[in-house]
């Protein structure tokens, strides 16, 4: 892998860790503040149809303290006026009010006026509201001297009321009964409340069967203690809330969703994306100038350098130079090489001229010089070697020399230069080599290792002198001592049959 190459990678890597490192910290931080902020704006949603659904009511509130303290209303509670029922009770006047429901009550609770309108048509008093208005008078709930305002649900429904005592328009005859209005909070409600809003919203019962899972999932959450609950909407398009409103006994009386289009969550996303794509954008473009200018100014010369040194090592030739201009530090290291260069020049006529002494001391001796090197191979003979084979140098080198040896010796030979080797030491072994002439001579070679001056092996020099002579003289000596042995049984066996003769002869006698 070229240089370049790497320099591309490793900015490329570099890059792409920083990119990934702020990716990482805009979606877990910038992301995580887009979705608190999405939370608070879903609470605010929640709180805008909690305090809509308040302003009915106050609104219900303020259109019957008109009525609670309208004399007619005062004096149709003592008179029990017919004229009353016939001039403001009409279904008529339900519809303007906006109410479903219209109940009157003297002081004690007794009913004495009740009428259910639901589509301009009157109809039954929804089961149970009565008993209920009943109940918080004789509970005391609805205080002689202040509204009530409360939502409710009976079997019929939902109901929001607002119950408050009569008294004259001034305020000084005493409280004589009680006046309530109510209406359904139905969806046509609920829907007046989407469209005050601007929100989508809608309701559950609290004790309704449903197969909603949110809503499901939002019972078992909210409560009076803990009356807002915001499912966590996921990988969702919206998010929901959930609010939990209850009668004045904080029992639960229905469940409020509002479902919001994450805009804000999503504007957040788009804005990390797009800022990402700009971030991607601009460290593409600085990688692209900075692997420019690198390349330039860095890879280009030191590439420059690298192959002029490398024509140098291909042709082997180091007289020549590198060139490479400018006053930096590639420049420097160019001078630098020159001058290794120049050092390795003399250093190599110093080898040579040494090698040649050496050549000349070894082709002068009276001896076989050789040379081997880390390999096992033969890198050097001298003359007399060459002359006592009639080889040529490039036969003998490598394993060339081998063919001189003869084959019985062979194995030998290279046992003991193999065992020597590998303990890198002196050894000496005797073998046969052939000449010229064809015949085989006897020589004692000895080796010792070659080291620098660092102790780097290097190989082997070694010599082989011819024992020719004293190998014939110990073979004639063997032969003389094998024939001296071969005389002295063949006197022993003489005299061992003259013995033997000897005794024939005496018995032959006795025998005569």
């Amino acid at each position: 892998m070229s240089l370049r190459t790497k320099v591309f990678l490793i900015i490329g890597g570099v890059l792409v860790t920083f990119f990934f490192i702020v990716f990482q910290l805009l979606s877990t931080i910038i992301a995580k503040d887009f979705y608190d902020l999405e939370r608070r704006e879903t609470t605010e949603n929640a709180l805008r149809v909690t305090d809509a659904l308040a302003s009915k009511l106050d609104e219900l509130a303020l259109k019957l303290g008109d009525w609670a303290q309208w004399d007619d209303t005062y004096q149709f509670i003592q008179e029990s006026n017919e004229d009353y029922i016939q001039s403001n009770l009409q279904n008529e006047s339900f519809e303007i009010l906006k109410i479903n429901m219209m109940v009157i009550l003297d002081r004690e609770g007794k009913i004495l006026f009740q009428k259910q309108v639901e589509n301009k048509m009157e109809e039954p008093m929804t089961p149970g509201f009565i008993e209920h208005l009943v109940g918080d008078v004789a509970r005391g709930d609805i205080s002689p001297n202040g509204m009530h305002k409360e939502i409710t649900k009976l079997s019929g429904g939902v109901v929001v009321y607002a119950a408050r005592p009569v008294t004259s328009s001034d305020g000084s005859a005493p409280i004589n009964g009680y006046i309530v209005f109510g209406y359904f909070l139905g969806q046509d409600a609920i829907d007046h409340l989407s469209q005050v809003t601007h929100l989508k919203v809608d309701m559950l019962t609290y004790d309704s069967e449903t197969t909603d899972t949110g809503f499901v999932e939002a019972r078992s959450q909210v409560s009076s203690e803990n009356p807002l609950f915001i499912r966590d909407p996921g990988k969702g398009s919206v998010i929901e809330s959930y609010t939990f409103i209850g009668d004045e006994d904080q029992d639960g009386t229905l469940i409020l969703r509002v479902t919001t289009n994450r805009d804000t969550y999503e504007k957040g996303r788009e804005g990390i994306i797009l800022f990402t794509r700009a971030f991607a954008l601009a460290m593409m473009l600085f990688s692209t100038i900075l692997f420019f200018l690198l390349n330039r100014l860095v890879l280009r010369r030191l590439s420059g350098l690298s192959d002029q040194v490398e024509k140098i090592r291909e042709s082997g030739d180091i007289t020549k130079g590198v060139m490479l201009s400018g006053k930096d530090e590639f420049s420097s290291l160019a001078e630098r090489i020159n001058q290794m260069l120049v050092s390795l020049r003399e250093a190599e006529e110093i080898r040579k001229e040494s090698e040649k002494r050496f050549r000349t001391v070894a082709d002068s001796a009276p001896v076989m010089i050789w040379m081997s090197d880390i390999n096992r191979k033969c890198t050097y003979v001298n003359k007399v070697w060459l002359d006592y084979t009639g080889r040529s140098l490039e036969e003998e080198l490598g394993q060339g020399w081998k063919s001189d040896v003869h084959p019985d010796d062979v194995k030998r030979s290279d046992d003991a230069y193999e065992q020597a080797f590998a303990r890198q030491q002196a050894f000496s072994v005797e073998y046969r080599l052939k000449g010229s002439d064809g015949t085989y001579k006897w020589f004692f070679a000895r080796a010792v290792p070659h080291f620098t001056t660092d102790q780097l092996f290097l190989g082997y020099i070694g010599s082989c002198v011819d024992i020719t002579e004293r190998k014939e003289a110990e073979e004639r000596r063997v032969g003389y001592i094998e024939e001296i042995e071969k005389m002295n049984r063949i006197m022993v066996e003489r005299e061992l049959k003259m013995i033997e003769l000897k005794e024939k002869i005496k018995k032959l006698e006795r025998h005569v």
